[in-house]
């Protein structure tokens, strides 16, 4: 008899409402919980989010930076092969003869 006694006294201290709390209070202490979860799920998705766009924004300046300047060496490079393919040199000069 006595445990029993025990166990139902500490089970009925645990409970919040045995420590002064009403049924409301549990209520509004719930939904601002679940609330603050929510919010805090909301801010680190939009953050993941950002994160995750600044970064494919990042890769595709550097890839679109690397291929401009890909192609302008490229460019330049076919420009001075043509140029020494056709005219023998690759400068020309100020008058616009090929020296």
């Amino acid at each position: 008899m006595p445990h029993d006694f025990v166990q139902s006294s500490v089970k009925a201290q645990s409970h919040p409402r045995a420590q002064g709390f009403s049924e409301e209070t549990e209520i509004v202490v719930v939904v601002v919980a679940t609330a603050v979860v929510a919010v805090i799920v909301v801010v680190v998705v939009v953050v993941v989010v950002v994160v995750v766009v600044v970064v494919v924004v990042a890769i595709v300046a550097i890839v679109t930076i690397v291929a401009v300047a890909a192609a302008l060496i490229v460019g330049v490079a076919g420009d001075i092969v043509i140029n020494i393919i056709f005219f023998g040199t690759y400068m020309k000069r100020r008058d616009g003869a090929w020296a």
